[in-house]
């Protein structure tokens, strides 16, 4: 079993609907969300748009103009030059590597090449720190991104940034009435466990679901340290609340590695 704080107990109970990836790259969401949301922002995207497409895909039959961008500054055309060249050279003995850096990188082109899909080489992170130039990455963040877009409830955020998403919290704070959803992937929980806290206490919107990403390490083969949580907006007044013997995974979950444990969580008080 994984134990997890109470804290990251959903609290509401909704209808939910998993959107991309079957394994790692895959979220439950509110479908409402989505069919409310007019702008999809994507924090990290590396080597998989599964998830952009399905919201794609939804948003076109819906017939509504949205907009999805995307953020990665780790997948500029470097990163897949250098990679092909390496694949290249590995080519008699990885032959289907090379071939699926080459495809990855014309689906992405064919993929951004719609005028709803733009892709933002940049990183994430507080425009004002200036270790990042240490590296000449071009950077921005929520502020700046926001600042850009009339003040209305339609944002919905995707976070997987590798850590950097306690850089940005104090920004998702401040501009929490202008989204209605959130799904953000918490990395070492265990370091950052009462900036954590201090979030959801402080987020407005809805806590729905909670998922142990299996990739991240298990401290004492019992406390995951790596969670993906879905924030809802839509129906916030107009909740059920979950039976105390709920159980996760939820039916829909997937282990985001199909090779290790995908335990039963158990919620504790601290």
């Amino acid at each position: 079993m994984f134990y997890l704080n109470k804290i990251f107990k959903p609290v509401s109970k909704i209808d939910l609907k998993r959107i991309g990836n079957k394994n790692d790259g895959g979220y439950l969401l509110n479908l409402k969300d989505i069919e409310y949301a007019s702008n999809f922002y994507s924090f990290g995207i590396g080597m998989s748009w599964d998830f952009e497409s399905e919201i794609y895909n939804l948003k076109k039959n819906q017939n509504k103009q949205f907009k999805i961008y995307m953020f990665d500054h780790s997948i500029s055309n470097y990163f897949w030059f250098k990679n092909l060249i390496i694949s290249f050279v590995e080519l008699f003995f990885l032959k289907k590597k090379f071939f699926n850096y080459l495809l990855k990188f014309f689906q992405l082109k064919k993929f951004i090449r719609k005028k709803e899909c733009v892709l933002n080489y940049l990183m994430i992170s507080p425009v004002n720190l200036k270790h990042a130039n240490i590296y000449k990455l071009k950077t921005t963040d929520l502020n700046e991104i926001l600042r850009k877009e009339k003040k209305e409830r339609n944002n919905f955020i995707k976070i997987d940034i590798e850590g950097s998403e306690y850089r940005i919290l104090d920004q998702l704070i401040l501009n929490q009435d202008y989204l209605n959803g959130l799904i953000i992937e918490f990395h070492d929980v265990d370091i950052h466990i009462e900036k954590i806290k201090k979030f959801i206490q402080d987020f407005d919107l809805n806590l729905i679901h909670c998922h142990v990403n299996n990739c991240g390490p298990i401290k004492d083969e019992r406390y995951p340290t790596n969670l993906e949580i879905t924030f809802s907006y839509t129906g916030k007044d107009n909740i059920q609340q979950y039976a105390k013997n709920f159980e996760l995974p939820h039916k829909l979950d997937m282990p985001n590695n199909p090779k290790l444990r995908n335990d039963k969580i158990i919620f504790y008080d601290s």
